[in-house]
């Protein structure tokens, strides 16, 4: 920007136009509650430009604008050296919170509970665990994540537990001190812990130290019997200890409730959480949807113009197609054309071929029907020359021909002539039969 580098502001844009009237220039400002000076400020400083419609500002000069550049320039090193001091103090205050609790040791110790078995609360084993550590850190002071539960055993009820230190808002508390506050409180009948909710099984507990040897489970002591202690403020109202059971109460219930509220930020915050997680999938989806969609819309486009450069030879190639199916259409009708013709042929030459046969049947019935007849007539003669004959030599006068008494002559062969020829259709010729 040119006030950056110290430059001038160019002119406006219409500074070789004629001013409008005033009561247009009034007519186009718009008008606006009057304010601190902030967003003009802070356009100058962004070096933004004023629009036209607005009231126009006087132009500075070159040393207004250097003094106002350096006068930035040691306002944001002011602003930088603050925010690293106050980091540094910060990281210092962190530094010394965490080598504080580093210094203040957990201590580990077991809570033993008379006349109580573990079957009692194997049923409900979680319910237990969780009121345990929600009653001794609310009677303690600290959050609940101090408490530690190692493990539940038999032996009556025996709770192994470790106790980390808070080491935060003042609290130096070590593990050894939580311990031994938590041994008094089981001792003492109007602490927070005998009258919390964990009364029931508080009232016949002592604390064990890491190492220390329990009591007998058979015999505990009167002092740990699990038995009223001491009697409500109705029944007692003279007991000096009732305001501070009360004051303890109050605070007890206190306490719990901001453990509630505590628990209810941290769901709020776990809910944040969840949804700041669906939501950034959601934003990941939707961002991965829309780049499938620019995907799919490019491959699309990459597609549609591939379609487009090879129309023209798919064009030619469906032309090719076309024109070697038509020859090929033609090619087939060509043989089977033919194929028909070579067929009609061969029907033609098998009708010749059956005809020829036929008319050779017939000759040959024909000559073997002559050649009968022609036997027939030979065998006639014969017979006939053989009647003559015999007829010669019988005794008796001679015949006398033409005379009287002279025998009749023979009747000569009457012939016949049939015309089969018109009988079988012109496929036999003419024969001759006598009888």
């Amino acid at each position: 920007h040119p006030a950056r580098r110290g430059a001038l502001l160019p002119p406006a844009m219409d500074w070789g136009e004629a001013a409008p009237p005033v009561a247009a220039q009034q007519a186009q400002v718009p008008h606006s509650p009057a304010g601190g000076g902030s967003a003009a400020a802070r356009a100058l400083r962004l070096g933004a430009i004023v629009p036209e419609q607005k009231t126009k500002q006087p132009l500075l000069t070159e040393a207004q604008v250097m003094k106002k550049h350096a006068e930035e320039e040691k306002a944001a090193e002011l602003t930088a050296k603050a925010d690293a001091e106050r980091a540094a103090e910060l990281a210092a205050k962190a530094e010394a919170s965490v080598a504080a609790k580093a210094a203040l040791l957990p201590a580990k110790g077991t809570l033993h509970i008379h006349g109580y078995s573990l079957a009692d609360i194997e049923s409900n084993m979680s319910s237990f665990r969780y009121l345990f550590v929600k009653s001794l850190s609310a009677a303690l002071g600290i959050p609940s994540g101090c408490v530690e539960v190692l493990d539940i055993l038999q032996g009556s009820i025996k709770v192994e537990f470790c106790l980390h230190p808070a080491g935060r808002q003042g609290d130096h508390r070590d593990g050894a001190a939580l311990l031994g506050e938590v041994s008094d409180q089981l001792l003492d009948a109007t602490s927070a812990l005998r009258r919390g909710k964990f009364k029931e099984y508080a009232a016949s507990a002592e604390i064990l130290r890491e190492g220390e040897k329990p009591r007998d489970d058979e015999a505990p002591p009167p002092a740990i019997m699990r038995r009223k202690v001491m009697c409500d403020a109705q029944e007692q109202a003279q007991d000096l200890g009732h305001p501070l059971a009360s004051v303890l109460a109050l605070l007890q219930r206190e306490s719990d409730a901001c453990e509630a509220e505590h628990e209810g930020l941290r769901e709020a915050n776990d809910e944040v959480a969840r949804l700041g997680a669906q939501l950034a999938q959601l934003r990941q989806l939707k961002k991965d949807r829309e780049e499938q969609r620019r995907r799919q819309a490019e491959e699309q486009r990459l597609r549609l113009e591939e379609e487009e450069r090879q129309r023209p030879l798919k064009e030619a190639r469906e032309e090719e197609e076309r024109t070697r199916k038509a020859e090929e259409e033609e090619r087939r009708a060509a043989e089977q054309r033919r194929k028909d013709e070579a067929e009609e042929e061969e029907k033609s030459m098998r009708r010749e071929q059956a005809a020829a046969k036929k008319q050779e049947e017939e000759e040959e019935q024909l000559r073997r029907e002559q050649e009968a007849a022609a036997r027939t007539q030979k065998d006639e003669e014969e017979r006939l020359r053989q009647e003559q004959k015999a007829s010669e030599a019988l005794p008796g006068p001679a015949p006398v021909r033409g005379g009287a008494g002279a025998a009749p002559p023979l009747p000569a062969p009457t012939f016949f002539r049939l015309d089969l020829m018109a009988m079988s259709g012109g496929a036999l010729g003419p024969m001759m039969m006598f009888f």
